[in-house]
């Protein structure tokens, strides 16, 4: 390849990966080989805009990296068995492989985590962050829960909406009869249906 066939390489690819309008049409035309080619500086606007978004990527990333040293960080809890079935746990679809999950999760129960939860970090701060204040929530809530789920126990669910209720929160709670954990969400839907109907006002 000689030298003109290296520039115009080289000028096609920077143009079709960093879109930064080197040719001229804002970086759309792909040159032919040997054609004169304008180059168009970028305007202070384009340059602006072409840093923000690389900014917004590169925080986007480190937004990922940080969340897979979260993850990585709540695997040091883990038990080699438990770490070991996750693969295959991960592989079962919730609602149609509900039991064969179960199989493989049950011996797994009461010695998942190596640690208290709430007192073992990430987890503890994660418990933290996502454990309603002390406040009502300012919108209706509507809270399904399957009587016989054996994952999320209904009991938990039942205080959590008392709790609600004497802090003010507007509560439609949908005991399910018979409903489990992979299969409430579906049994749920006539509860749902009425829960919008009357939020939105439509009263239908």
């Amino acid at each position: 390849m000689n030298n003109k066939m290296r520039v115009a390489a080289a000028l096609a690819a920077l143009a079709m990966v960093s879109g930064c309008g080197i040719f001229k049409g804002g970086g759309k035309k792909t040159p032919v080989l040997g054609e004169r080619v304008p180059i168009v500086q970028p305007t202070h606007d384009e340059n602006a805009g072409y840093l923000r978004t690389k900014r917004e990527k590169l925080g986007h990333k480190l937004h990922q990296l940080k969340m897979l040293v979260d993850v990585l960080q709540t695997f040091r809890h883990l038990g080699e068995a438990d770490i070991a079935a996750l693969p295959t746990m991960n592989g079962f679809c919730l609602l149609t492989q509900n039991s064969a999950l179960h199989d493989v999760a049950q011996p797994l129960v009461g010695r998942f985590l190596t640690g208290d939860p709430e007192v073992t970090e990430p987890w503890a701060a994660l418990l933290a962050a996502n454990t309603p204040g002390d406040s009502a929530i300012p919108v209706p809530l509507l809270v399904a829960q399957g009587l016989s789920d054996k994952l999320v126990r209904p009991s938990a669910t039942a205080a959590f909406v008392d709790e609600q209720k004497q802090r003010g929160t507007d509560v439609v709670y949908d005991p399910i009869p018979g409903a489990t954990h992979g299969t409430v969400a579906d049994k749920a839907l006539p509860a749902v249906l009425r829960f919008f109907d009357r939020v939105d006002g439509s009263g239908g």
